[in-house]
């Protein structure tokens, strides 16, 4: 059975992230705003490094929702992509639509967003803190697939 992921909050690295994932051969859904949702649907998603890689996702191709309901339902994995400060109102909807056994995985800046979702559950959840050890760049141009661009390398290797 394949895990079906989440990525609360498709911005810069959620959709880097989730890019990634989906080329990976993961089961992703992307739970977005109206514009950045609109965008995927429209021109869909391209996915770029400076090292070199360069993938597009045709429109249509990713599964992205503006509904949490809808999104969060069935999800085995949920990835909290968004700014610190909408990290409780995120926490909530988590809390509200995800099924209890998902895994909540906080990919955000700051020591202690992964404890502050935690505490915002009405029931103990599995929450890990992760890291995004790298800069995004998303850019939106009319006509064009959303880009998502890993615009600097790693600090370690491997």
């Amino acid at each position: 059975m394949t895990a079906k992921i989440v990525i609360a909050g498709a911005g810069s690295i959620g959709c880097y992230v989730g890019g990634c994932l989906a080329l990976a051969g993961k089961t992703v859904t992307f739970l977005a705003r109206g514009r950045v949702a609109a965008a995927l649907a429209r021109d869909g998603l391209r996915v770029t490094d400076l090292d070199g890689r360069d993938h597009r996702f045709a429109a249509g191709s990713l599964s992205v929702e503006i509904d949490p309901a809808n999104a969060l339902s069935s999800a085995d994995i949920v990835l909290v992509t968004v700014k610190s400060g909408a990290t409780l109102d995120m926490a909530g909807l988590v809390d509200r639509y995800a099924p209890s056994a998902a895994v909540v995985i906080s990919l955000q800046n700051g020591v202690e967003n992964a404890s502050r979702i935690a505490a915002a559950f009405a029931t103990p959840r599995t929450v890990l803190a992760g890291m995004v050890p790298f800069n995004v760049v998303l850019t939106e141009r009319a006509g064009e697939s959303l880009r998502v661009h890993r615009a600097d390398r790693r600090p370690y290797s491997g």
